[in-house]
């Protein structure tokens, strides 16, 4: 089972419809915040290029009770469910953080060296991408993460590992290089705010049923507002209301369906 599109997440969530109706639903808790937050947690993220700093300021405390990872890595409810909290805080974070790491690594490579295919000629033109971006022992470390295919429980928590090392050993280059900074990178960037579905356009639905953690206690509550908001990044940001605040539960993978 695949989590995607902001539709029925394992029974939690009720899609409202995109279009007209979504729109009249957001407008309830006001259409410019939800965008203003989703614009400054962009904003945040084009800086630090990694979640973890951010987690007190933006997401929901206990999003691993919330969130699904939306990527070729977890796609069954068998592969998730097994996990502890813990377990799924890690593999959610190491997610999102080579999630925006692949995103920053495709959007700033230089047109002449664009290639997305399967064909071998594609992967190497993408290794050499990597080459150039990184020193050997890195650039390798990337394209076997690339290459992770997790069967199983163990499978995964142990990718999700190997994805926290490589996003650690990337952060100094981004850092110093400003791939944001690209004219590359700022074309996609531009490009994608002309599409009305991906310039911050909002998604809303609501819980369908509470949410408790592990001692049974309340998270969210049914009919609890949440807001999928599409970004230029290619990444759809999903927020809970709670006490007034728009928090951050998950990051998606973005398409402006």
């Amino acid at each position: 089972m695949k989590y995607v599109r902001f539709l029925s997440l394992g029974s939690l969530f009720i899609l409202l419809t995109t279009g007209a109706s979504a729109q009249d639903a957001a407008s309830k808790r006001g259409e410019e915040l939800v965008r203003s937050e989703a614009r400054l947690f962009v904003s945040d993220i084009m800086k630090t290029h990694d979640v973890r700093p951010l987690l007190r300021k933006w997401f929901f405390p206990k999003f691993e009770y919330i969130a699904r990872p939306e990527d070729e890595y977890v796609d069954d409810e068998p592969m998730w469910r097994p996990l502890t909290p813990k377990e799924r805080r890690q593999v959610l974070i190491a997610s999102w953080n080579v999630q925006y790491a692949g995103l920053l690594i495709n959007h700033s490579t230089p047109k002449e060296l664009e290639c997305y295919d399967e064909s071998k000629a594609c992967d190497e033109m993408q290794g050499k991408v990597l080459r150039l971006l990184f020193p050997t022992a890195i650039a390798s470390a990337v394209e076997h993460v690339g290459r992770r295919d997790p069967n199983n429980v163990a499978e995964l928590v142990a990718a999700a590992r190997e994805w926290k090392e490589v996003v650690q050993k990337v952060l100094p280059v981004f850092k110093r290089r400003h791939l944001e900074k690209t004219e590359r990178f700022k074309y996609w960037f531009k490009l994608f705010e002309e599409d009305r579905l991906l310039n911050y356009y909002i998604k809303s639905g609501q819980i369908e049923n509470d949410i408790r953690d592990a001692r049974g206690r309340i998270l969210a509550r049914k009919g609890d507002p949440i807001y999928g908001v599409e970004t230029p990044l290619l990444i759809r940001i999903d927020f809970i209301e709670r006490s007034g605040k728009l928090m951050i539960f998950d990051l998606a993978p973005g398409d402006g369906d």
